[in-house]
């Protein structure tokens, strides 16, 4: 089964990411999740803040696959 391309999928991605690489903290955040939504955010230019509105958004291919490399 496919996964779905949305917010949700982007921030498990980053999560993910993070605490396998054992990223450090301290610039305005403080853990794998606060990271990741941030940097998601951004790279959508959603408002950031809050990400739980957001998360079961679809996202196109061509956004999804930006986002994930940003």
């Amino acid at each position: 089964m496919k996964r779905p391309r949305t917010v949700r999928a982007l921030l498990e991605y980053g999560v993910k990411i993070f605490e396998k690489a054992r990223v450090s903290y301290g610039h305005g955040t403080t853990n794998a999740l606060d990271e990741a939504a941030w940097l998601v955010l951004r790279a959508l230019e959603l408002p950031p803040g809050d990400v739980g509105p957001h998360l079961d958004r679809s996202l196109d291919a061509a956004r999804f696959a930006a986002a994930k490399s940003a």
